[in-house]
């Protein structure tokens, strides 16, 4: 099931993440089994605010994905979750501070968590969930050999973004410019961009590279490209 189309029911995700991120992040804790008695700490960064209700839908899911495979919360394990992850500050922060409990596995769903957590240590098992072409972007080896001590799956190829412009074109015709709006410290969408770049061509379209980092540029940038004809914006 590809998280990124409309095929793939709410219902479709939510077993999705129950068994894959619940299988995965349970994997390192069966490992360290022989010390009976111990309480677990998995680790988990959020980039939304805390009261963000898909931010907390997560939350929820990791936990019964944990259940699942027979890990009780305060019985057999602690979440230590950090929430607001999305800075470059705030992601140096939270993952000193976390680290600092020794937690037996960590949760990211960010390229640049990611990307942070794997400078930050290479000995505490990480696990990543919905990041755009892991391997593309140098953080496995591959998904069914990742290597290292980072594993994980993925939500869509980067390729899609080439079939949202298209899509873009079909309900519009006479579109002549897309702006792709995206953060440019997270690494991941520009793998989307860079497909809609290069099907642009093609399209007869001009693509925008929007870089935005919070809700004062993207309402700078919205009134930038206020007023062009034919515009639309997508983005990550």
């Amino acid at each position: 099931c590809d998280w990124s189309s409309d095929v793939c029911s709410s219902d479709l995700r939510r077993r999705a993440f129950i068994t894959l991120v619940g299988g995965a992040v349970a994997l390192p804790l069966v490992a360290h089994a022989q010390s009976s008695g111990k309480v677990r700490t998995v680790g988990v960064f959020m980039p939304g605010p805390e009261n963000d209700p898909e931010g907390q839908s997560y939350a929820a899911l990791l936990r019964q994905g944990l259940e699942k495979h027979g890990w009780i919360l305060d019985r057999d394990l602690r979440l230590e979750i950090r929430w607001g992850v999305s800075s470059v500050e705030r992601t140096t922060a939270a993952i000193s501070e976390l680290l600092a409990l020794k937690p037996d596995v960590v949760l990211a769903g960010t390229s640049g968590t990611l990307a942070a957590l794997q400078r930050a240590t290479r000995s505490v098992p990480i696990v990543f969930f919905l990041i755009y072409e892991p391997v593309a972007q140098g953080f496995v080896q591959s998904l069914a050999r990742p290597g290292g001590n980072t594993t994980g799956f993925t939500g869509a190829e980067g390729s899609v973004g080439a079939k949202w412009l298209e899509l873009l074109k079909q309900m519009s015709p006479g579109l002549a410019r897309v702006a792709f709006m995206s953060n440019p410290d997270n690494p991941g969408p520009r793998q989307f961009l860079h497909a809609v770049e290069a099907a642009a061509p093609a399209q007869a379209v001009e693509a925008i590279n929007a870089s935005v980092r919070g809700r004062p540029d993207i309402e700078a940038m919205a009134e930038r490209l206020h007023g062009r004809s034919e515009e639309r914006r997508v983005g990550k």
